[in-house]
Order: structure tokens, then C-alpha cells, then sequence
């Protein structure tokens, strides 16, 4: 693919036309136009706004690697470490319930160990993209339930402590 079909196919995908591209990286349609149609390239300058703009890197514009493959294929990989992260995280409340139904001290350890899993898949869950650009569009069942692990750990975590301190 070349680098004026990436850029088409970048465009068209967030439903933009050449004009609001050229307005958004300062130079004119038919600019734009000659960019897509091979008969032109851009300037790097346009080239650092058009992969920012698009929340790409210069190497995905320009190589021969196909951005919308790369993105599904970060996405894919993204839900698997997800899920990983959820299984960890009920990892440790098994583990807690463990330490509540037992009275073992020593399975602590294993919800620890589990809390860590669990915040190492989840941060690596989070679209590289997104990570590098600090720009992610979550939406909302993914924060509602991304707040709710949270609460969910730092329960665990109080509760631990409590039993440690032998308050509970």
C-alpha cells in the first residue's frame, strides 16, 4: 500500500473529506489530492500532523505495512490480555476468600501475586496506540468496569490489612 492510499484510507475512515484534511494539517486540497493520487508527497512537517492527526507514527505512514492490519491485529491482542487481566482478578478474590473461610495468612500471597498480574494485563491491555498518544476513547462499560476492578482491589487490599492488623 502506498503512502496516498494510507492517507485516503485513513481519511475516509474517520469520514473526513480532502478539504477538512487540508484545513486540519495546513495545506491546500488539491495538496491532499496529489498526496493520494501518487503525484505528490508530503513535506515532513505535514507528514508529523497527518500521523498525529490520525494517531499513527511516521513508520506505519510510510512503510509498507498496512495500518488498519497492525490496529485490528493490537486490538485482538488488547481483548486477550483483557480477559487475562479478569481472570487474575478473580484469581484474587478467591484467594481473599480463601484467607477469609480458612484463616490462612498465607494466601495473601497468591492475591497479591494476582493483583499485580492483574494491573500488569491490564495496563498492556490498553491499545498501544492509545498508550503512546495518552488519547484512548474507552467506552463507557470498558471505565465502568475498569473502576469497578479498582474499587474491588483496594477492598481486597483494606481487608487484607485489617486481618493483618487483627481488626477483623
Amino acid at each position: 500500500m502506498t503512502l496516498g492510499e494510507k492517507i485516503k484510507e485513513l481519511r475516509t475512515a474517520r469520514g473526513m473529506t480532502q478539504e477538512q484534511l487540508a484545513d486540519a494539517v495546513y495545506v491546500t486540497r488539491a495538496a491532499v489530492s496529489k498526496w493520494e493520487t501518487g503525484k505528490g508527497y508530503p513535506a515532513i512537517d505535514s507528514l508529523k500532523l497527518i500521523a498525529e492527526l490520525f494517531g499513527v507514527s511516521i513508520d506505519e505512514l510510510i512503510s509498507g505495512d498496512d495500518v488498519r492490519l497492525k490496529r485490528e491485529k493490537a486490538a485482538k491482542s488488547g481483548k486477550a490480555l483483557y480477559a487475562a487481566a479478569v481472570i487474575f482478578l478473580l484469581g484474587a478474590f478467591i484467594f481473599a476468600a480463601l484467607v477469609y473461610a480458612l484463616g490462612e495468612p498465607l494466601y495473601y500471597i497468591g492475591a497479591a501475586a494476582c493483583v499485580l498480574c492483574y494491573v500488569g494485563f491490564a495496563f498492556f491491555a490498553k491499545n498501544e496506540y492509545a498508550r503512546i498518544a495518552g488519547r484512548a476513547a474507552f467506552d463507557l462499560k470498558r471505565k465502568i468496569a475498569r473502576a469497578f476492578a479498582v474499587v474491588l482491589v483496594a477492598l481486597i487490599i483494606i481487608f487484607c490489612g485489617l486481618d493483618i492488623a487483627g481488626i477483623i
